[in-house]
């Protein structure tokens, strides 16, 4: 029982002695051979930390606000580029429709072979001819509308490399 009494008090005292010293004292105690560890120095470093973590997160917000935009933009201009695509293809359509009427009624009139073999050489001459007016019309009109759309993006990428790159070099 004695042991147990005498336990009780050594602890009181050291609880005692710890508490009658000031706390910075003991911080400074213990840092003292940790010079990572002082406290205003760790304190200064995790708020500059939060403060470029913040920075970053701005940046990365913007940054991908502008992506959403420009993607916005690619798309709505694809978008009209193919419906005038899509027009020319019914056009392109619609005059052959016609054509191919036209060069029916007229093949129909034809009263000898020989005239008719000649209408139908004149007839494959000129669908060759403008099949190929045509696919040069559609492709022309398809790279303007892809170089269009991916003018936006590409605008978008260049500012994002100099962002990063200058990022990179502060």
């Amino acid at each position: 029982m004695a042991a147990k009494k005498k336990t009780k008090s050594v602890a009181k005292k050291t609880t005692a002695t710890v508490l009658k010293n000031k706390p910075a004292a003991n911080v400074a105690a213990f840092t003292k051979g940790f010079p990572q560890f002082q406290p205003f120095k760790l304190e200064t470093n995790m708020f500059k930390g939060n403060k470029q973590m913040e920075q970053m997160t701005q940046g990365a917000a913007a940054m991908g606000q502008d992506s959403v935009e420009a993607l916005t933009k690619s798309c709505s201009i694809f978008a009209k580029g193919m419906e005038d695509i899509m027009k020319t293809c019914m056009e392109i359509a619609q005059e052959a429709g016609e054509k191919s009427q036209a060069l029916t009624k007229t093949m129909m009139s034809c009263k000898t072979l020989n005239e008719f073999t000649d209408m139908q050489t004149k007839m494959a001459q000129a669908s060759f001819d403008e099949f190929m007016t045509n696919a040069t019309r559609i492709s022309e009109k398809t790279v303007k509308v892809c170089t269009d759309a991916m003018e936006p993006i590409n605008d978008q990428m260049g500012k994002s490399i100099k962002r990063a790159t200058d990022a990179m070099a502060a």
